[in-house]
C-alpha cells in the first residue's frame, strides 16, 4: 500500500508545487477518523450475538462491540491550488464501498482544486454532493445514518464548478462519469450524470441548500439505460444559541412519475449545556416500486413505506474525541400493512440503543 500511496500523492501534489521561491510553503493537514460502537437490539433479542442489525446504516453488530468506519486521508494546498486523496478502513468502508476488499483499505475520494478568485474548479472522484447527512458520523447530528442516507447516490467520479461571490451563497455545477462510482455500479451501465447544488444565507442563522442531479442507469442489459434524477431541498436554522432545527425532503424517480421515492426527515438539536447535546430526529420514506428494497424488504412488495425515530444523547469529552448514546425505533410497511424484515421476519418494528465513540483529527 505504500508505493501506490507515495504515487498517487505525488500525482495529486503536482499540480499545486510551484517553483521554489515564487510561492509560499505547500500547507499540509493530514485527517484522521476512527469510530466504534456497541448496539443492544431489543427486537431481534432472540438472534444469536453479532448479527447484524438492519437499518442502523453503520453496519453495527447486535450485542458486541464493533469498529465503524475509519478514514485516513492528506489534504496538501498552495497558492490556488489544492490536492485531497483519502482512504476507508473497516465494516463500515465495506457498507459504503459495497467491496469486501474495503476493510483492508479502499481509496475513497482523490481530488484537485484549482481555486482563482470566486471560482473553485475540481476534477477527480469525491463523495457526492446529495444528501444532508455526511459520510462521516461526526459531521452529522445523530449516531447512525436516516434512511435518506441510502437513496442517494456515494461516490462520483467527474469534475465540478463552484461560483462564490460572497460567502452566503454558492451555486456549483458537475459532470460526473455515472450515477453512482460505488462498487457494483459500472460505468459502462450508466450514462452521464449532471448535477447542481444552490447554496444560499439569507439570515445569519438561516441556510437554504437546492441540489439535484440527473442521469441514467441500466438494469439488466447495459444498453438499455433508464432516465433518473433525484432533487432535494434542505435548511437549517440556529433558533437559538441552545436550539438547531432542520428539515431534509427529497423526490426521485427512475424512468418516469409510476417509480417515485422520496421522503422528508426532521431533525431538532438542544444543546443544555457546554458540550452536552440531545438531538430527535423524525423521518418518512416512501419508495412507490420498492426500489432500494430498504431495510432488505422483499422485491415483491409493490411499495415500501420507512419511518424511524432517532433520539440522540452527545457528550463532547475533548476538542476531537465525542460520545453519543442513541435509542432508535424503526417500522416497515407494505400499504399499510408490516412488512417483517426483522428479528428473523417476525416483526415489522426494532428497538435499538447504541453507544458510540468518535475521534476525529
Amino acid at each position: 500500500m505504500k508505493r501506490p500511496l507515495a504515487f498517487l500523492l505525488s500525482l495529486l501534489c503536482a499540480p499545486v508545487l510551484a517553483e521554489e521561491g515564487t510561492s509560499p510553503s505547500p500547507k499540509v493537514e493530514p485527517h484522521l477518523f476512527v469510530e466504534g460502537y456497541q448496539s443492544f437490539n431489543f427486537t431481534n433479542s432472540a438472534k444469536q450475538s453479532g448479527e447484524m442489525n438492519p437499518g442502523l446504516q453503520y453496519g453495527s453488530r447486535d450485542g458486541q462491540p464493533s469498529l465503524g468506519l475509519v478514514e485516513a486521508g492528506l489534504t496538501v494546498s498552495q497558492g490556488e491550488g489544492e490536492a485531497h486523496a483519502s482512504f476507508l478502513f473497516g465494516p463500515g468502508a465495506e457498507y459504503l464501498l459495497g467491496s469486501s476488499s474495503a476493510p483492508e483499505g479502499a481509496l475513497f475520494e482523490a481530488t484537485a482544486s484549482y481555486k482563482p478568485g470566486d471560482w473553485t474548479f475540481t476534477f477527480g472522484r469525491r463523495v457526492t454532493h446529495m444528501g444532508y447527512e455526511a459520510v462521516r458520523t461526526d459531521e452529522n447530528w445523530n449516531l447512525s445514518k436516516s434512511i435518506l442516507f441510502q437513496t442517494a447516490p456515494t461516490l462520483h467520479t467527474g469534475l465540478s464548478a463552484s461560483y462564490s461571490p460572497e460567502e452566503a451563497f454558492s451555486v456549483t455545477g458537475y459532470y460526473y462519469d455515472g450515477w453512482d462510482g460505488i462498487t457494483g455500479y459500472s460505468p459502462s451501465a450508466q450514462g452521464k450524470a449532471l448535477g447542481l447544488k444552490v447554496e444560499w444565507s439569507p439570515l445569519s442563522a438561516l441556510s437554504l441548500t437546492a441540489s439535484g442531479l440527473a442521469g441514467a442507469v441500466a438494469t439488466g442489459d447495459p444498453t438499455d439505460l433508464l432516465a433518473r434524477s433525484l432533487w432535494e431541498l434542505y435548511a437549517t436554522l440556529e433558533a437559538s444559541d441552545a436550539l438547531s432545527l432542520a428539515l431534509h425532503t427529497e423526490v426521485g424517480s427512475v424512468l418516469g412519475p409510476s417509480n417515485l421515492y422520496g421522503g422528508v426527515a426532521l431533525y431538532g438539536r438542544f444543546t443544555f449545556a457546554e458540550g452536552w447535546a440531545l438531538t430527535l430526529r423524525l423521518e418518512e420514506v416512501l419508495d412507490e416500486a420498492n426500489l432500494f428494497e430498504l431495510y432488505d424488504a422483499d422485491p415483491s412488495f409493490p411499495r415500501v413505506e420507512a419511518r424511524e425515530v432517532t433520539l440522540t444523547f452527545e457528550h463532547r469529552l475533548t476538542g476531537n474525541l465525542l460520545a453519543r448514546l442513541e435509542g432508535r425505533f424503526d417500522q416497515v410497511l407494505s400499504n399499510g400493512t408490516p412488512v417483517t424484515v426483522f428479528a428473523n421476519g417476525l416483526s415489522g418494528e426494532q428497538v435499538t440503543l447504541t453507544a458510540g465513540v468518535l475521534f476525529h483529527l
